[in-house]
Protein backbone atom coordinates (compact mmCIF):
# COMPACT_ATOMS: atom_id res chain seq x y z
CA UNK A 1 0.00 0.00 0.00
CA UNK A 2 2.74 2.43 0.96
CA UNK A 3 4.54 1.66 -2.28
CA UNK A 4 1.41 2.45 -4.30
CA UNK A 5 0.91 5.69 -2.44
CA UNK A 6 4.56 6.62 -2.99
CA UNK A 7 4.28 5.87 -6.72
CA UNK A 8 1.09 7.92 -6.96
CA UNK A 9 2.63 10.87 -5.10
CA UNK A 10 5.81 10.60 -7.17
CA UNK A 11 3.77 10.67 -10.36
CA UNK A 12 1.87 13.76 -9.21
CA UNK A 13 5.10 15.52 -8.20
CA UNK A 14 6.67 14.77 -11.59
CA UNK A 15 3.55 15.99 -13.34
CA UNK A 16 3.55 19.23 -11.32
CA UNK A 17 7.25 19.71 -12.02
CA UNK A 18 6.68 19.21 -15.75
CA UNK A 19 3.79 21.68 -15.75
CA UNK A 20 5.84 24.20 -13.80
CA UNK A 21 8.72 23.74 -16.23
CA UNK A 22 6.42 24.26 -19.18
CA UNK A 23 5.02 27.43 -17.65
CA UNK A 24 8.53 28.67 -16.98
CA UNK A 25 9.54 28.00 -20.58
CA UNK A 26 6.46 29.83 -21.84
CA UNK A 27 7.21 32.75 -19.54
CA UNK A 28 10.82 32.91 -20.68
CA UNK A 29 9.75 32.75 -24.31
CA UNK A 30 7.16 35.45 -23.69
CA UNK A 31 9.67 37.70 -21.95
CA UNK A 32 12.19 37.11 -24.74
CA UNK A 33 9.63 38.04 -27.37
CA UNK A 34 8.66 41.11 -25.39
CA UNK A 35 12.30 42.03 -24.87
CA UNK A 36 13.06 41.60 -28.56
CA UNK A 37 10.05 43.72 -29.53
CA UNK A 38 11.09 46.56 -27.24
CA UNK A 39 14.67 46.41 -28.52
CA UNK A 40 13.45 46.44 -32.13
CA UNK A 41 11.28 49.50 -31.47
CA UNK A 42 14.21 51.40 -29.98
CA UNK A 43 16.48 50.25 -32.82
CA UNK A 44 14.10 51.55 -35.51
CA UNK A 45 13.93 54.95 -33.82
CA UNK A 46 17.72 55.09 -33.48
CA UNK A 47 18.27 53.97 -37.07
CA UNK A 48 15.92 56.63 -38.44
CA UNK A 49 17.69 59.31 -36.41
CA UNK A 50 21.04 58.17 -37.81
CA UNK A 51 19.68 58.50 -41.36
CA UNK A 52 18.38 61.98 -40.58
CA UNK A 53 21.49 63.25 -38.79
CA UNK A 54 23.79 61.76 -41.44
CA UNK A 55 22.46 64.22 -44.01
CA UNK A 56 23.92 67.11 -42.00
CA UNK A 57 27.32 65.37 -42.03
CA UNK A 58 27.50 65.58 -45.80
CA UNK A 59 29.15 68.77 -47.03
CA UNK A 60 27.05 68.70 -50.21
CA UNK A 61 23.74 67.48 -48.74
CA UNK A 62 23.83 69.92 -45.85
CA UNK A 63 24.05 72.89 -48.20
CA UNK A 64 21.02 71.75 -50.16
CA UNK A 65 19.54 69.32 -47.66
CA UNK A 66 16.61 71.53 -46.80
CA UNK A 67 15.46 71.57 -50.40
CA UNK A 68 15.98 67.83 -50.88
CA UNK A 69 14.47 66.65 -47.62
CA UNK A 70 11.77 69.21 -47.04
CA UNK A 71 9.54 71.44 -49.08
CA UNK A 72 9.83 75.15 -48.45
CA UNK A 73 12.91 74.86 -46.25
CA UNK A 74 14.80 78.00 -45.37
CA UNK A 75 18.40 79.09 -45.79
CA UNK A 76 21.22 76.65 -46.37
CA UNK A 77 24.05 75.86 -43.98
CA UNK A 78 27.28 74.88 -45.69
CA UNK A 79 29.30 72.39 -43.65
CA UNK A 80 33.02 72.19 -44.44
CA UNK A 81 35.10 69.01 -44.23
CA UNK A 82 36.40 69.86 -40.74
CA UNK A 83 32.93 70.18 -39.21
CA UNK A 84 31.66 67.24 -41.26
CA UNK A 85 34.35 65.02 -39.73
CA UNK A 86 33.37 66.14 -36.22
CA UNK A 87 29.71 65.36 -36.90
CA UNK A 88 30.50 61.93 -38.36
CA UNK A 89 32.72 60.86 -35.48
CA UNK A 90 30.18 62.11 -32.94
CA UNK A 91 27.40 60.17 -34.66
CA UNK A 92 29.52 57.01 -34.69
CA UNK A 93 30.39 57.36 -31.00
CA UNK A 94 26.79 57.95 -29.95
CA UNK A 95 23.81 56.80 -32.01
CA UNK A 96 25.67 54.35 -34.25
CA UNK A 97 27.15 52.70 -31.17
CA UNK A 98 23.69 52.59 -29.60
CA UNK A 99 22.23 50.96 -32.73
CA UNK A 100 25.02 48.38 -32.79
CA UNK A 101 24.46 47.50 -29.14
CA UNK A 102 20.71 47.15 -29.68
CA UNK A 103 21.35 44.68 -32.52
CA UNK A 104 23.71 42.66 -30.32
CA UNK A 105 21.18 42.68 -27.50
CA UNK A 106 18.52 41.36 -29.89
CA UNK A 107 20.89 38.57 -30.92
CA UNK A 108 21.60 37.82 -27.27
CA UNK A 109 17.86 37.37 -26.75
CA UNK A 110 17.48 35.30 -29.91
CA UNK A 111 20.27 32.89 -28.94
CA UNK A 112 19.36 32.97 -25.23
CA UNK A 113 22.87 33.95 -24.24
CA UNK A 114 23.31 33.70 -20.44
CA UNK A 115 25.01 37.07 -20.14
CA UNK A 116 24.06 39.51 -17.33
CA UNK A 117 23.85 43.10 -18.60
CA UNK A 118 24.28 46.29 -16.60
CA UNK A 119 21.53 48.21 -18.46
CA UNK A 120 18.23 47.22 -20.11
CA UNK A 121 19.36 48.03 -23.67
CA UNK A 122 22.97 49.20 -23.73
CA UNK A 123 26.27 47.36 -23.56
CA UNK A 124 29.64 48.00 -22.03
CA UNK A 125 32.66 47.33 -24.23
CA UNK A 126 33.34 44.16 -22.24
CA UNK A 127 29.74 42.99 -22.72
CA UNK A 128 29.96 43.75 -26.44
CA UNK A 129 33.02 41.57 -26.82
CA UNK A 130 31.40 38.84 -24.72
CA UNK A 131 28.27 38.79 -26.89
CA UNK A 132 30.34 38.59 -30.08
CA UNK A 133 32.42 35.74 -28.63
CA UNK A 134 29.27 33.86 -27.53
CA UNK A 135 27.43 34.00 -30.84
CA UNK A 136 27.68 31.19 -33.40
CA UNK A 137 30.92 31.56 -35.34
CA UNK A 138 29.13 32.13 -38.65
CA UNK A 139 27.21 35.03 -37.11
CA UNK A 140 30.09 36.66 -35.23
CA UNK A 141 32.26 36.44 -38.33
CA UNK A 142 29.77 38.62 -40.20
CA UNK A 143 29.22 41.07 -37.34
CA UNK A 144 32.84 41.69 -36.31
CA UNK A 145 33.80 43.79 -39.39
CA UNK A 146 30.62 45.83 -38.97
CA UNK A 147 31.28 46.48 -35.28
CA UNK A 148 34.83 47.56 -36.23
CA UNK A 149 33.41 50.45 -38.32
CA UNK A 150 32.52 52.20 -35.06
CA UNK A 151 36.24 52.91 -34.61
CA UNK A 152 36.48 54.62 -37.99
CA UNK A 153 35.15 57.94 -39.25
CA UNK A 154 32.65 56.86 -41.91
CA UNK A 155 28.96 56.70 -41.07
CA UNK A 156 28.42 55.38 -44.58
CA UNK A 157 30.64 52.35 -43.84
CA UNK A 158 28.62 51.69 -40.69
CA UNK A 159 25.31 51.87 -42.57
CA UNK A 160 26.62 49.73 -45.44
CA UNK A 161 27.81 47.13 -42.94
CA UNK A 162 24.46 47.22 -41.20
CA UNK A 163 22.70 46.44 -44.48
CA UNK A 164 24.98 43.43 -44.96
CA UNK A 165 24.23 41.93 -41.55
CA UNK A 166 20.52 42.85 -41.45
CA UNK A 167 19.43 39.46 -42.80
CA UNK A 168 21.57 37.54 -40.35
CA UNK A 169 20.23 39.66 -37.49
CA UNK A 170 16.63 39.35 -38.73
CA UNK A 171 16.02 43.09 -38.78
CA UNK A 172 14.18 45.09 -41.42
CA UNK A 173 15.79 48.35 -42.47
CA UNK A 174 13.18 50.80 -43.72
CA UNK A 175 14.47 53.94 -45.40
CA UNK A 176 13.00 57.35 -44.66
CA UNK A 177 10.90 59.13 -47.25
CA UNK A 178 10.70 62.93 -47.42
CA UNK A 179 7.51 63.07 -45.41
CA UNK A 180 8.99 61.00 -42.59
CA UNK A 181 12.19 63.07 -42.66
CA UNK A 182 10.18 66.26 -42.27
CA UNK A 183 8.17 64.76 -39.43
CA UNK A 184 11.19 63.58 -37.44
CA UNK A 185 13.15 66.80 -38.04
CA UNK A 186 10.17 68.91 -36.93
CA UNK A 187 9.73 66.78 -33.81
CA UNK A 188 13.40 67.28 -32.96
CA UNK A 189 13.11 71.04 -33.39
CA UNK A 190 10.12 71.20 -31.06
CA UNK A 191 11.98 69.04 -28.54
CA UNK A 192 15.07 71.27 -28.72
CA UNK A 193 12.96 74.36 -28.07
CA UNK A 194 11.05 72.70 -25.22
CA UNK A 195 14.28 71.66 -23.51
CA UNK A 196 15.74 75.12 -24.06
CA UNK A 197 12.81 76.79 -22.30
CA UNK A 198 13.21 74.47 -19.30
CA UNK A 199 16.84 75.32 -18.54
CA UNK A 200 18.78 78.43 -17.59
CA UNK A 201 22.24 76.92 -18.04
CA UNK A 202 23.97 79.17 -20.62
CA UNK A 203 25.89 76.42 -22.42
CA UNK A 204 22.80 74.21 -22.68
CA UNK A 205 20.68 77.12 -23.90
CA UNK A 206 23.31 77.96 -26.54
CA UNK A 207 23.50 74.35 -27.72
CA UNK A 208 19.74 73.82 -27.95
CA UNK A 209 19.02 77.23 -29.46
CA UNK A 210 21.67 76.73 -32.15
CA UNK A 211 20.43 73.29 -33.24
CA UNK A 212 16.84 74.57 -33.16
CA UNK A 213 17.83 77.47 -35.42
CA UNK A 214 19.64 75.06 -37.72
CA UNK A 215 16.48 72.95 -37.93
CA UNK A 216 14.43 76.04 -38.69
CA UNK A 217 16.78 77.09 -41.47
CA UNK A 218 17.29 73.74 -43.19
CA UNK A 219 14.31 71.56 -42.32
CA UNK A 220 16.82 69.02 -40.99
CA UNK A 221 18.13 68.12 -37.56
CA UNK A 222 21.67 68.11 -36.23
CA UNK A 223 23.48 65.84 -33.78
CA UNK A 224 26.53 67.78 -32.64
CA UNK A 225 28.82 67.87 -29.59
CA UNK A 226 28.66 71.06 -27.54
CA UNK A 227 32.31 71.82 -28.21
CA UNK A 228 31.54 72.21 -31.93
CA UNK A 229 28.71 74.74 -31.54
CA UNK A 230 31.00 77.80 -32.02
CA UNK A 231 32.28 76.22 -35.26
CA UNK A 232 28.72 75.63 -36.47
CA UNK A 233 27.79 79.26 -35.77
CA UNK A 234 30.50 80.34 -38.22
CA UNK A 235 28.61 78.44 -40.91
CA UNK A 236 25.18 79.91 -40.19
CA UNK A 237 25.42 83.21 -42.06
CA UNK A 238 21.95 82.60 -43.50
CA UNK A 239 20.39 83.06 -40.07
CA UNK A 240 18.81 86.44 -39.40
CA UNK A 241 21.47 88.89 -38.09
CA UNK A 242 19.79 89.57 -34.74
CA UNK A 243 19.56 85.92 -33.72
CA UNK A 244 23.01 85.04 -35.06
CA UNK A 245 24.59 87.97 -33.22
CA UNK A 246 22.91 86.95 -29.96
CA UNK A 247 24.07 83.35 -30.33
CA UNK A 248 27.65 84.38 -31.10
CA UNK A 249 27.69 86.85 -28.20
CA UNK A 250 26.46 84.14 -25.82
CA UNK A 251 29.09 81.74 -27.18
CA UNK A 252 31.82 84.34 -26.60
CA UNK A 253 30.65 85.12 -23.06
CA UNK A 254 30.60 81.42 -22.16
CA UNK A 255 34.15 81.00 -23.47
CA UNK A 256 35.64 84.14 -21.93
CA UNK A 257 33.71 84.71 -18.70
CA UNK A 258 34.30 81.38 -16.99
CA UNK A 259 30.58 80.90 -16.43
CA UNK A 260 29.71 84.49 -15.54
CA UNK A 261 27.17 85.06 -18.32
CA UNK A 262 24.61 87.86 -18.57
CA UNK A 263 21.26 86.18 -17.72
CA UNK A 264 19.42 88.72 -19.87
CA UNK A 265 21.41 87.56 -22.90
CA UNK A 266 20.41 83.96 -22.13
CA UNK A 267 16.77 84.99 -21.97
CA UNK A 268 17.12 86.95 -25.22
CA UNK A 269 18.46 83.88 -27.02
CA UNK A 270 15.57 81.83 -25.63
CA UNK A 271 13.13 84.40 -26.99
CA UNK A 272 14.74 84.67 -30.44
CA UNK A 273 15.33 80.99 -31.22
CA UNK A 274 11.68 79.93 -31.79
CA UNK A 275 11.24 82.56 -34.51
CA UNK A 276 14.46 81.80 -36.36
CA UNK A 277 12.74 79.59 -38.94
CA UNK A 278 10.47 82.41 -40.13
CA UNK A 279 13.29 84.97 -40.12
CA UNK A 280 15.83 82.83 -42.01
CA UNK A 281 16.62 83.92 -45.56
CA UNK A 282 18.05 82.13 -48.52
CA UNK A 283 20.16 85.02 -49.74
Amino acid sequence: MLRLVAEHVGHQVRKMAQEAGARACEEIAGNSAKGRKELEKEFVSTYHNILLFRIACDTSSSSTGGGDATEGAGAAVTVDSYLSDILRRHLLCTLCTTACHLVLRMLAVHYSLPIPFESPTGLTLAEREKVLASLPLSVSAQLTPWVATLKGSSVEDFLAGLEKVAGTCQIHLKKLDKKKLRSIAHAHRLDFLAQMRETSDPATVLHLATVACYAGMTGLALHIPGSAIPTLLNHMDGLDPETLAALKELSTQIKESGGNVDPQLVQRVQQLAPGAKKQATGH
